[in-house]
């Protein structure tokens, strides 16, 4: 049995009318390589300004005198939407999360973001993405979709667990 970084996870759908329904199970897990893979989690308040979800001021779970470089890769992602503006985790938050893998700024009406609205998660295997590559920002949501980029003020707080490859 390896002894490096592990994740796993099992998910499973509903979807379609009743007289069609069908239900998609599935998993994702990701098994680390190599010692070099380490564990990474923070709560993280997503503002109107678009940011990285990690930088240089984040260190590694296990390894704590070491932080994370811009450079280093993503191998595996979970973005838990916690519903709140700020960590103190007492007002409700309406505003979604962006976030583009792309290294581009993300916007609203990007045909190339990925979209969390409050209470949901997101899981991700990104095997060749550097954390400067992925930026996040708030967003208004109208009929259940990003519907305009967010404005001062508009924040959501997320929980971000990631296993990075320290390059």
């Amino acid at each position: 049995m390896s002894t490096f970084e592990t994740a796993t996870g099992k998910m499973s759908f509903k979807i379609l009318p009743k007289e069609l329904r069908r239900r998609f199970n599935g998993r994702i897990s990701y098994q680390g390589i190599d010692a070099s893979e380490k564990w990474v989690y923070k709560k993280l308040q997503v503002t109107h300004s678009h940011s990285m979800l990690f930088d240089t001021d984040d260190d590694y779970l296990m390894a704590p005198t070491t932080a994370v470089g811009t450079g280093d890769l993503l191998k595996f992602l979970i973005i838990k939407h916690t519903g709140y503006e700020d960590t103190n985790e007492n007002t409700a938050s309406p505003y979604g999360i962006i976030l583009s893998i792309d290294s581009g700024t993300p916007a609203f009406n990007d045909s190339n973001i990925l979209f969390i609205p409050p209470g949901e998660t997101l899981a991700l295997r990104l095997p060749t993405r550097s954390i400067a590559g992925v930026l996040t920002k708030t967003c208004s949501i109208v009929n259940g979709a990003p519907s305009a980029d967010g404005i001062s003020g508009q924040n959501a707080l997320i929980e971000i667990a990631a296993i990075i490859d320290d390059v």
